[in-house]
């Protein structure tokens, strides 16, 4: 069973396992919105990027909404890369501008940390920004994140934190 990236798929299946009649007519349909997805989450086929923006002492993490892949999940601004951008700094910019409205002031990129799964990659661009800034910032959160807040070191064991903001902390000093 659970052949399908999107929970909801796994338990349709699920459902519908007892009753083949259901099953066989639904796996076609259930393939087709798999492909879909797919083609919408990259559809420039050149991968994905995010920033998460640190003070040294808190980072800026966003609650993903539910009306995207892991719901109430605290995550970064990032998505799949456009045509038009020509790298991964500036996919990540434009994706963060459009989930946060503005960036804070005066960032800087510290480090990166690039996840790799066959041709597919997402590179997350961490970047600097002064205490008083992050004081002051109020992003205008888009449909995709429901709440934002800066987060110290100690917070995050509170928080359901997504495995790519995980992956980041494992390999990029993020936290001075």
């Amino acid at each position: 069973m659970g052949r399908f990236s999107s929970p909801l798929v796994n338990q349709i299946l699920r459902l519908a396992s007892n009753e083949s009649s259901y099953r066989k007519s639904l796996l076609p349909v259930l393939y087709r919105v798999e492909r879909l997805k797919r083609a919408h989450w990259d559809p420039a086929g050149k991968g994905a990027a995010g920033i998460l923006f640190t003070t040294g002492t808190r980072i800026l993490l966003l609650e993903r909404s539910w009306q995207v892949e892991d719901p109430g999940v605290w995550g970064i601004s990032g998505g799949a890369l456009d045509w038009e951008d020509r790298n991964a700094i500036q996919g990540a910019v434009r994706e963060s501008r459009e989930e946060l409205g503005k960036l804070p002031s005066g960032y800087k990129v510290i480090g990166k940390a690039v996840f790799q799964r066959g041709s597919w990659k997402y590179t997350t661009f961490v970047c600097r920004v002064a205490e008083d800034v992050a004081d002051s910032y109020h992003p205008t959160l888009n449909w995709e994140n429901d709440d934002y807040g800066w987060f110290d070191e100690d917070d995050l064991s509170y928080l359901d934190i997504h495995p790519g903001v995980e992956y980041v902390l494992d390999r990029v000093d993020v936290f001075d």
